[in-house]
C-alpha cells in the first residue's frame, strides 16, 4: 500500500491492522499524487461508499458500516 504522509493513515490501530493482514506499507511525500494516485482514488471511493451507507443506517456501529462499504 502506498499513501502520502497525511494523517488519515496514522495510528497504532492502523499499523497493527496492516501487520496482521501482511500488508506492505510505504509512504511518499505529501502532494506526490503520481505515486499515491491509485490509493487516493480507492480511498475516495471507499469514503463515499461509507458516507452513503452511514446516511442509510445512521444508528449502525461504524465497524459494521465499514464492513458493508467494503
Amino acid at each position: 500500500m502506498v499513501t502520502d504522509t497525511g494523517g488519515e493513515f496514522d495510528g497504532a490501530a492502523w499499523y497493527q491492522m496492516l501487520t496482521v493482514n501482511g500488508t506492505e506499507f510505504q509512504t511518499v511525500p505529501r502532494g506526490a499524487h503520481w505515486a499515491a494516485g491509485v490509493m487516493e482514488r480507492h480511498t475516495q471511493l471507499l469514503g463515499g461508499t461509507f458516507a452513503h451507507v452511514r446516511r442509510l443506517r445512521p444508528d449502525a456501529p461504524a465497524d459494521r458500516l465499514l464492513d458493508a462499504a467494503v
